[in-house]
């Protein structure tokens, strides 16, 4: 690329200079011309009858011509010899062979200084190993739709042939030694139950029932992993004890019915122990207010845990006892004389 740079250049610059020389030239050529040809005219309209004339007379007296009047006829023919030529002529006659001569001369020292463009030695390629693909490999538009529907079908095939994976079931607590499962709820040794085993089997469309057998009574926090659904529950004779807090994390109940069962009833919805003394559960899905029972004179533990009324009224109570009312609670109680 450089010799060919450096041709480009020198023969532009050589053509260039060969074009200006001759445009100056012609130019010069066509002034000179015009102005001899103004001159030279009035001098022929004036002096070639009276030149020609004397000339003549001069030859024929055998006498010698004058110089200047010998002088203008010649310019004369000279310049209708001139004027007479196009020009192309004149071109050739005034611009030398010189110019073709430098174009000779500069040629050759521009091969002798141009160096030849290095190869390109490109590496050869690698070579492929055994089993490998090679990934610029085209695949003939003709074999496309075969090759392709034999992976396809090589895929199907190892799917069908990868055994399905086995059904998860449902995660049930872990049961710990001595207890065992009664209708979807977990029970110890003891009869007590203590937490489920199947949510979905205690509970249907809202309402759960305890078991009526093989359980006795159900402790504390039973329910503390939450049911959310369940909005009414039934508790049978045979649970004869509930421990306080038996039923906290069950935000949604509206209503708990019992079977009169040793000191523990129900009224109007709420869960009474103690004789009727002490409210044990109250449905905190209830809103509202409520009016306390006279005979109930303290609340239990998490009675009212997530509780949604506003207003509890006890006025008509001796209470004995006011915690498990929380804050979000507004306790009215009777004004003592």
């Amino acid at each position: 690329m450089e010799w060919c740079e450096v041709f480009y250049a020198e023969r532009i610059s050589v053509t260039g200079f060969s074009r200006i020389m001759k445009t100056l030239l012609v130019l010069l050529l066509l002034c000179a011309v015009t102005t001899s040809a103004s001159f030279g005219e009035t001098l022929r309209e004036t002096d070639r009858a009276s030149g020609t004339e004397a000339v003549l007379s001069a030859d024929a007296a055998g006498q010698t011509v004058d110089p200047y009047i010998a002088r203008t006829i010649e310019s004369g023919q000279v310049i209708s010899a001139l004027s007479a030529l196009n020009t192309e002529d004149m071109t050739a006659i005034l611009i030398p062979d010189a110019m073709e001569d430098v174009q000779e001369e500069v040629l050759p020292k521009i091969s002798e200084t141009a160096t030849a463009p290095e190869p390109i030695i490109q590496d050869p390629p690698a070579a492929e190993q055994p089993g490998e693909k090679n990934p610029q490999a085209v695949i003939p538009s003709d074999n496309a739709d075969d090759i392709t529907s034999g992976i396809t079908e090589d895929t199907a095939a190892e799917d069908a042939q990868e055994p399905a994976a086995p059904a998860v079931p449902p995660e049930t607590p872990p049961t710990v030694p001595g207890e065992v499962v009664v209708d979807g709820f977990l029970v110890n040794e003891s009869g007590i139950i203590c937490g489920i085993s199947d949510p979905d089997l205690v509970e249907d469309d809202g309402y759960m029932e305890l078991p009526a057998e093989g359980c006795s009574g159900i402790a504390a926090g039973t329910f503390r992993s939450g049911l959310p659904s369940v909005r009414e529950i039934f508790i049978p004779s045979n649970i004869s004890y509930i421990e306080e807090g038996a039923f906290a994390g069950l935000s949604n109940v509206e209503w708990f019915e019992t079977e009169a069962a040793g000191d523990y009833y129900t009224d109007e919805g709420v869960l009474f122990s103690e004789g009727g003394t002490c409210i044990l559960a109250f449905p905190a899905g209830r809103t509202g207010n409520y009016k306390v029972p006279s005979q109930v004179v303290r609340f239990a533990p998490g009675a009212f845990e997530y509780a949604q009324i506003e207003v509890l009224d006890a006025t008509s109570c001796a209470l004995a006892d006011r915690t498990g009312v929380p804050d979000n609670i507004t306790l009215l109680e009777r004004e003592t004389p």
